[in-house]
């Protein structure tokens, strides 16, 4: 018992570990059916975490969306987001 709790040990102290360092938590306000469409088209070219709601089907206009964005991603999110005029809380 003692061995199999120690190669427990070992193997959770070897884990990847994901870093989240740079990465940056965003909320968007869509107004307009064209923010939507800029929101799901990000998420399919973007490894996006939705925090709210949970995917970008679920993306509605006048909602508030919550979304991590990796730090290798931020200028061109910030560029498109910028570029369609979308609110930014």
């Amino acid at each position: 018992m003692k061995v199999l709790l120690f190669f427990g040990l070992v193997a959770f102290a070897l884990a990847d570990v994901t870093r989240f360092e740079g990465d940056k938590v965003l909320r968007l306000k869509p107004v307009l059916n064209e923010h939507v469409k800029v929101i799901r088209e990000l998420a399919n070219s973007v490894q996006l975490d939705f925090w709210t709601p949970e995917n970008a089907e679920q993306v509605t206009v006048g909602m508030s969306v919550d979304i991590r964005v990796p730090a290798q991603y931020l200028d061109m999110v910030f560029t498109v987001l910028q570029q369609s005029g979308m609110q930014l809380e």
